[in-house]
């Protein structure tokens, strides 16, 4: 049976997905999947991960691989031979090299095909997310999401997430 990530959202081996969702459906879905996947998973972020908590982590079922540039993206979804591959989009990966949004969507979609579980998910829609689109099998949004973000006043930063305090 296929993972079911949230009760409207399920994933099943050999596609890509893309989920683009409140932050709070966001993480009962990540809960909900990795509590329910039997094998090892990859789960790649940026510089620190939004989503990845203490409390749905297990270490003997989880890898963590950290990017900072598109390259990086491409050479882990290459090397990566885990059954299902959480992928955290960061915005800032692309900014150096937009021009790789279609190879980095292309590799997913391979891998796919191998069959593995790529999952895709944000908190909002981009310009670099729908340019990745046309290569996943399924993209699911949440109309909050497709609302323009509301401007915050900065308030600076209360503390920093690292993957040092997961381990």
């Amino acid at each position: 049976m296929p993972p079911v990530l949230h009760p409207v959202i399920s994933g099943s081996s050999g596609s890509f997905s893309i989920i683009v969702s409140p932050s709070g459906i966001l993480l009962e879905a990540l809960s909900a999947v990795l509590s329910s996947y039997l094998t090892r998973s990859l789960y790649i972020c940026g510089n620190y991960p939004v989503y990845l908590t203490k409390n749905i982590v297990d270490h003997n079922k989880i890898r963590v691989r950290r990017a900072l540039t598109a390259y990086q993206i491409i050479t882990i979804l290459e090397e990566a031979n885990e059954s299902l591959i959480l992928f955290e989009h960061d915005r800032t990966w692309y900014q150096d090299a937009p021009e790789l949004i279609p190879i980095i969507g292309e590799v997913c979609k391979r891998k796919a095909n191998e069959p593995q579980l790529i999952i895709l998910f944000s908190d909002r829609l981009d310009q670099w997310l729908s340019q990745i689109d046309p290569y996943s099998s399924r993209v699911v949004y949440y109309l909050d999401t497709l609302a323009k973000p509301k401007k915050k006043q900065s308030q600076g930063v209360a503390h920093q997430n690292t993957l040092e305090g997961l381990w």
